[in-house]
């Protein structure tokens, strides 16, 4: 699969926190020789603690069971 990423910002909620979902990332990747079955995240909870700029890895799963990863 291509791993094509976009920044994200990721606002507080009333409670200080903030969950995200790795497919918000997705800026446009794709599959040539089947489909991306999975979408992970190497973190996807933060709260105030952490306020800042954060490196997240995403990576993604085929249908055939290929991966990529990226940041």
């Amino acid at each position: 699969p291509v791993l094509v990423l976009a920044n994200i910002v990721a606002a507080l909620d009333d409670n200080g926190q903030a969950t995200i979902d790795a497919e918000l990332y997705d800026s446009g990747s794709y599959d040539n020789c089947g489909s991306i079955t999975t979408w992970t995240v190497s973190q996807s909870q933060f709260d105030c603690s952490e306020i800042g700029t954060h490196v997240v890895t995403v990576t993604i799963t085929d249908s055939n069971g290929n991966e990529t990863s990226g940041t």
